[in-house]
């Protein structure tokens, strides 16, 4: 698998924004590799699109790749096998409902639309603000990981939900 990594996609526009979460992202990351052994740590891949997190200090190797147009955003969700968001307010986010489209599992704080598109074959949900939670959940995805079931099962939970003739059903 790509570079032999566990690639862990994480991101927003504007992580630095306190209801996005950064503080809980770092805290959550460190408690990862507290809780996991050598050869899952050194497997384990953070990807960071959007905003530079201003305080990120974590143990796991990592890039920062900024900010992505849409093609390179779904690129991005393509190549990872894991969204962490770490939003702890928001409507959305948006990117739960990108990164299901494109097949790729979500492990969530319980907010926004969470609730509603995350279930246990395509992703996990944390209690919000509780980054053990939220650890648990990558080690949940990552324990069970067989990456075609996890993405067939997100790839057709999304469309049946998401796709156009029923948004347009529903908005008429």
């Amino acid at each position: 698998h790509k570079l032999n990594k566990k690639i862990i996609l994480v991101g927003s526009q504007d992580i630095n924004d306190a209801r996005k979460g950064e503080k809980y992202l770092t805290k959550s990351l460190n408690l990862l590799y507290e809780n996991i052994d050598e050869k899952k740590k050194a497997e384990i891949f953070i990807l960071i699109a959007g905003s530079k997190p201003k305080n990120f200090k974590c143990k796991f190797s990592y890039f920062f790749c900024g900010y992505l147009d849409t093609s390179q955003l779904i690129h991005a969700y393509n190549f990872a096998d894991i969204f962490l968001c770490s939003s702890v307010e928001d409507n959305g986010p948006m990117m739960i409902n990108e990164s299901l489209m494109c097949g790729t599992p979500v492990v969530s704080f319980d907010v926004g639309v969470s609730r509603d598109l995350i279930n246990k074959s395509n992703g996990f949900i944390a209690e919000n603000k509780n980054s053990m939670e939220l650890s648990k959940g990558v080690i949940y995805i990552l324990s069970n990981y067989q990456k075609i079931n996890f993405s067939k099962a997100s790839r057709e939970f999304a469309l049946q939900k998401f796709n156009y003739k029923k948004i347009k059903n529903e908005w008429e």
